[in-house]
C-alpha cells in the first residue's frame, strides 16, 4: 500500500465554506480594520462581522487549518460604496457588469510572500467565471499607488473618517489587462477560452439538442401536443430498461424513492434494506419515515454485496418478502451485481426494489426482473433533474385510503399517467436526451473514460472508495489522506477548468473527492481533464 508522508502545510487558495474558516475571517477582519486601519471600534470578543457577511463570497488563503489571508467579493448590489456615495452610478462607466472586492487582509506574519498574488489570481478567475468586466473598490489612501499599478483609477470624493480615509476607485477589464501587460504580473481578466468540464453528479453537461428542447415554449400538460410527447418519452424509457411500466412525476429522485417506499408499505409484509454507503442509508431513512416493517443490513461503505452470504442470510430469515437497495451506490461508486441479486430474489419469491438513480443511462440496465425501481431525469439520462421516475412490474392501483396523493403511485400511473401538472420543458428535455443519445456508443465511451481516469489515479497512488472492477463507470470516489484537503483540490481543479464534487457533507466529513462521468462528455473533454490531473502540484500533499 502506498504511504503518504505528512509535509509541512501547503499554501491553499479557496472559497471559504467551513464554520471554522468564517470564524477566522471575523477575527482577521477585526485585527485589520480596528487595529491597523481604525475603521471600526474594537470589540471585546475580537470579532468583526461584516454587515454584508451573509451575502459575501470570501476568497481565502490557508496554511494548514489557519486562515492567513482573505478577500471578500460582491457580485451584485447592494455594494458597500453605495452606502458612502448615494450617487455612485453617476461616477461609474455605463453598461458594465460590476463586482466589488473588499476587506483585503493578510495576517502580519504572512506578508511579503505569495499570498497577495494568490488571492488576486483567485479573484480574477472567480470574476471571470461570474462574467464580470469591471470592479469598484474603496482603497486605503496610503495604498493608492499600488492600486493604480493594477489599473484602478480614482473617482468621487474621499470617504471614511480621520484615521481611515478611503478613495473610491474602479478598473475596467481592459484597464487591468493593459496595466498587467506593462508589469507582467498576474493573469489578466479574460473570459475562459472554453467552459469548464463538468464532472459533477448534477447538473450534468447537456447535449445541444437537450438545451434547445429546454428553450421551447411551455405547453399545457392537457394539450393534444403534450400527450404524444409524454407517451413517447415513457415508451423510450421502457425500451431502455425492459420495464413493463414507467411512471413520471414532478419532483426529485427523493420523491421517486418515497413512491417506491409507499408501494412497499402497501405489501403489508416485512422486508430488508441493504446499504453499503450514503444512499443506501437514505433508503433506510425512507423506510423508517414510512414505518415499513424491516431490518436494515448495514455493510461498511464500499464493501461489495456478496450474494452467497446474502443468500445464506435470507435462508435464515424466510419472513423477508422484499429487499430494497442501491444498484449504483452514488457515494462510493460501487456497482451491485444486479442480475445475481435479481436471480437470488426471484428464487425466493422476494420482491426486489432498487435505487437506479445513478446507474440508468450510465450502464446497460435490465429491469425486467426488478419489481420496482427509482430514477431521475438528471444524471446519466442526460437531462435536467426535476422528474421523478418509477419503473414497476405491476400496474399500480390507486390507494386513496392509505396514501397521500403525492405518494400514491397508482394515482400517478392510472389512466393517461398524468395526475397533475407536468412541466413540458423537462419532458421535452428528457425526450431529446433519449432520442439523441446513442446508448451503445455512450456506454462504451464511459467505460473507456473510466479506465483512463483509473489508470491516472493509480499512477498517482490515490486510493479509491471502491476498486475499479467493482465500480460504476460513471463514478470515481477518491479517499484522500488528511494531508491533501479534498476541498482545496476541488477549488484548484475548478480554477483550471474542471468541476468535481466535494461539498456534500458525507464527502467533506471523509475528505473524499468525486469525479462523475454522467453528462455529455467528449474525448476532448477527457483529454483536458487528463492534462489538468497531470499537474503534480495538485497532489503535492498527497
Amino acid at each position: 500500500m502506498a504511504t503518504h508522508p505528512m509535509p509541512s502545510p501547503a499554501l491553499v487558495f479557496k472559497t471559504a465554506d467551513l464554520p471554522a474558516e468564517f470564524e477566522a475571517i471575523h477575527q482577521l477582519n477585526h485585527h485589520t480594520f480596528t487595529t491597523e486601519i481604525p475603521q471600526h471600534q474594537p470589540q471585546p470578543d475580537g470579532r468583526l462581522v461584516d454587515r454584508f457577511h451573509d451575502s459575501n463570497l470570501y476568497l481565502i488563503a490557508k496554511r494548514g487549518d489557519a486562515v492567513v489571508g482573505m478577500l471578500s467579493v460582491r457580485f451584485a448590489p447592494p455594494f458597500s460604496l453605495a452606502l458612502k456615495l448615494p450617487d455612485l452610478e453617476r461616477h461609474l462607466p455605463p453598461d458594465r457588469r460590476w463586482c466589488e472586492p473588499r476587506l483585503l487582509a493578510i495576517a502580519p506574519e504572512h506578508r511579503g510572500g505569495r499570498i497577495l498574488k494568490g488571492l488576486l489570481q483567485l479573484f480574477l478567475s472567480t470574476a471571470s467565471a461570474h462574467g464580470t468586466d469591471a470592479a469598484m473598490i474603496s482603497a486605503a489612501v496610503n495604498r493608492l499607488p499600488f492600486y493604480q499599478t493594477l489599473g484602478f483609477q480614482p473617482f468621487g470624493p474621499l470617504v471614511g473618517h480621520d484615521g481611515a480615509w478611503f478613495q473610491p476607485m474602479f478598473a475596467r477589464r481592459e484597464d487591468f489587462n493593459l496595466a498587467m501587460s506593462r508589469r507582467g504580473r498576474f493573469r489578466a481578466i479574460q473570459p475562459s477560452p472554453s467552459p469548464p468540464v463538468s464532472l459533477l453528479p448534477g447538473p450534468v453537461s447537456l447535449l445541444p439538442e437537450v438545451r434547445s428542447a429546454l428553450a421551447l415554449p411551455p405547453i399545457c400538460h392537457r394539450s393534444t401536443a403534450f400527450s404524444p410527447l409524454f407517451n413517447e418519452t415513457r415508451l423510450r424509457l421502457r425500451l431502455l430498461t425492459s420495464s413493463p411500466h414507467v411512471t413520471l412525476t414532478s419532483g426529485p429522485a427523493t420523491l421517486a424513492n418515497d413512491l417506491v417506499g409507499a408501494q412497499l408499505l402497501l405489501l403489508d409484509e416485512p422486508g430488508m434494506v441493504l446499504s453499503n454507503g450514503e444512499f443506501g442509508e437514505r433508503l433506510g431513512d425512507h423506510a423508517r419515515r414510512l414505518w415499513l416493517p424491516h431490518e436494515h443490513l448495514r455493510l461498511p461503505w464500499g464493501k461489495p454485496l456478496e450474494v452467497p452470504k446474502l443468500a445464506a442470510l435470507l435462508d435464515r430469515h424466510p419472513e423477508v418478502r422484499w429487499l430494497w437497495t442501491t444498484h449504483c451506490e452514488t457515494s462510493t461508486g460501487h456497482l451491485t451485481n444486479l442480475p445475481a441479486l435479481a436471480t437470488l430474489c426471484s428464487e425466493r419469491g422476494i420482491r426486489l426494489a432498487i435505487d437506479a438513480v445513478s446507474s440508468i443511462g450510465v450502464v446497460p440496465l435490465d429491469l425486467s426482473s426488478v419489481w420496482i425501481a427509482s430514477a431521475s431525469s438528471g444524471k446519466g439520462l442526460g437531462a435536467i433533474a426535476g422528474l421523478a421516475i418509477v419503473f414497476h412490474q405491476d400496474h399500480a392501483r390507486p390507494a386513496p385510503d392509505r396514501l397521500a396523493c403525492s405518494l400514491d403511485l397508482g394515482t400517478w400511473a392510472d389512466g393517461d399517467g398524468i395526475a397533475a401538472t407536468l412541466p413540458s420543458p423537462l419532458i421535452s428535455a428528457l425526450h431529446a436526451a433519449l432520442v439523441h443519445t446513442n446508448w451503445h456508443v455512450r456506454f462504451a465511451s464511459l467505460r473507456r473514460y473510466h479506465s483512463l481516469l483509473s489508470e491516472r489515479f493509480a499512477a498517482l497512488n490515490l486510493p479509491r472508495a471502491a476498486p475499479p472492477d467493482q465500480s460504476s463507470p460513471g463514478i470515481i470516489t477518491l479517499t484522500l489522506p488528511p494531508g491533501c484537503p479534498a476541498l482545496a483540490v476541488a477549488d484548484q481543479l475548478e480554477s483550471l477548468g474542471c468541476l468535481v464534487y466535494s461539498r456534500s457533507h458525507w464527502l467533506r466529513s471523509r475528505n473524499w473527492l468525486q469525479f462523475c462521468l454522467m453528462g455529455a462528455l467528449t474525448d476532448d473533454d477527457l483529454d483536458r481533464v487528463l492534462a489538468i490531473l497531470s499537474d503534480a502540484s495538485l497532489w503535492r500533499s498527497a
